[in-house]
């Protein structure tokens, strides 16, 4: 029997630049920090397993069903990105059979209606409001990224923990001392100053321009 933790992260956009990347991959990385974790991500954006931060990352559907379902680790958890679709729901009713606690991260209002963006977006608007009505049957806890969120869904599950996480961080991009914070805000009002002078040097040129034109008067 393995003795490490197992976390299976599914439904992320794992992309370079996006922000719900960013926000999974910071939270990850304290994980393995700490080597008791073994953290698997689910996504559409790689056909073939690689290891990016310890993170083994994972298209095919069929294989996270398989390693649900033959799972050997003791404590294990599935952290879902977004509210319950119609491609997550079997692999987060197995895991729920295999003893997973199942977390959901969300960072938008599902209730907001966008518009009319034709049948596509209808059918999955529906169905989305039908699941959300599932989450007491499978889920353990939520993240939530807004005290919006947090009061909404307190609101709607009474009985789920809610944990508010408004934002994540790579801490070792920060220096802790304060000897960065320094740099920052001297390179700040640097950049503050430039604009100032470009402003200002514009606005010359323009009064020129304008006097020039309406009154005939040459500068020199």
């Amino acid at each position: 029997m393995e003795s490490k933790k197992q976390l299976l992260i599914i439904g992320p956009p794992i992309f370079n630049g996006m922000a719900g990347s960013k926000r999974i991959l910071n939270l990850v990385k304290q994980l393995n920090s700490t080597e008791l974790w073994s953290v698997y991500c689910y996504s559409t954006g790689y056909t073939k397993p690689i290891n990016f931060d310890g993170v083994f990352l994972q298209s095919n559907y069929l294989l996270l069903l398989k390693d649900i379902i033959q799972t050997s680790y003791n404590e294990k958890y599935m952290y879902h990105y977004g509210y319950i679709n119609i491609y997550t729901l079997l692999p987060i009713a197995i895991a729920k059979l295999k003893r997973y606690k199942v977390i959901l991260d969300l960072v938008e209002d599902l209730h907001i209606d966008h518009g009319n963006r034709g049948l596509k977006y209808f059918v999955k608007y529906k169905l989305g409001l039908l699941f959300y009505k599932l989450i007491p049957l499978f889920i353990d806890g939520i993240i939530v990224i807004s005290n919006h969120l947090y009061k909404k869904i307190r609101k709607d599950f009474r009985n789920i923990k809610i944990k508010l996480i408004p934002i994540s961080v790579d801490i070792e991009k920060f220096n802790l001392h304060g000897k960065k914070k320094k740099t920052v805000k001297k390179n700040f009002f640097t950049v503050v100053h430039l604009l100032q002078k470009m402003v200002l040097r514009m606005y010359w040129k323009l009064l020129k321009i304008f006097v020039k034109i309406n009154m005939n008067v040459n500068f020199y």
